[in-house]
């Protein structure tokens, strides 16, 4: 418990703009973020959107989180809250309290701490998410061809392997060939997977032959966000030839 008090402390005291610290047991999970020079992290609970189809959350389960003060998320079924670690006893308080909730809630007496520290990502990209929002209403052929021009011109947030790595991770399957995503924010990443995932920044010049490089059948655009989508193959062929066409003139 003094283990994770201490690390509870450290997600306000070392690092930089975006701490993380993932209690897990199996595949149950709880997420917490803070940043150096705060006073309050965020924890957020595994619940269906991340559960495999054999641990879905019955109901008692989550009513039980929900009494202990978690409350859902924006446009989801996921739950969150914060907890306020100013005072010396409070790191302590709020660890006993973690340790309630994955023993009483998901029968979790034992876990592993992974902790990572990092500053955020700076990228926000408002172009790309006003061009998917209009292509989404409109589904004209000229927003989409504005759409591929401004993820051409930005920097997206792309999940790789391992923080080491520079090779694009593959997060699922469309017809035989590997799916890729790419995210415009570091928000809307973390909504993919608050555990925190490794991204590299990417320019979409560079990105778009990379996946033809690769094969991908598909991109998924800030997957699982409100605003979102997906490039098929033949999309990605266009966006790559158009970086091909400006490079030979």
């Amino acid at each position: 418990m003094d283990t994770l008090a201490t690390q509870l402390s450290a997600l306000l005291s070392t690092g930089g703009s975006r701490n993380c610290l993932v209690l897990t047991s199996g595949d149950t999970w709880l997420a917490l973020s803070g940043e150096k020079g705060g006073t309050t992290i965020t924890c957020e609970a595994v619940t269906d959107d991340h559960l495999p189809g054999s641990s879905k959350l019955t109901a008692q389960q989550r009513q039980a989180l929900m009494a202990a003060g978690f409350t859902p998320i924006k446009h989801s079924s996921r739950l969150q809250r914060r907890y306020d670690l100013e005072g010396q006893s409070r790191p302590g308080e709020v660890a006993a309290t973690l340790a309630g909730l994955l023993d009483d809630v998901y029968g979790a007496s034992t876990w592993t701490l992974t902790a990572t520290t990092s500053d955020a990502h700076e990228e926000t990209n408002p172009q790309v998410i006003r061009q998917m929002r209009q292509l989404s209403r409109s589904r004209s052929h000229q927003d989409r061809i504005n759409l591929y021009r401004s993820l051409l011109r930005a920097t997206l947030l792309v999940p790789v392997e391992s923080a080491q790595s520079q090779k694009p991770a593959v997060i699922g399957d469309i017809s035989g060939f590997e799916v890729f995503g790419a995210f415009t924010d570091q928000k809307s990443a973390l909504y993919y997977d608050p555990r925190g995932i490794p991204l590299r920044a990417v320019g979409g010049r560079e990105l778009f032959p990379m996946l033809m490089k690769l094969r991908a059948g598909s991109l998924r655009l800030n997957p699982g966000a409100v605003v979102g989508g997906e490039l098929y193959r033949n999309e990605l062929e266009s966006i790559a030839g158009a970086v091909v066409r400006v490079t030979l003139r």
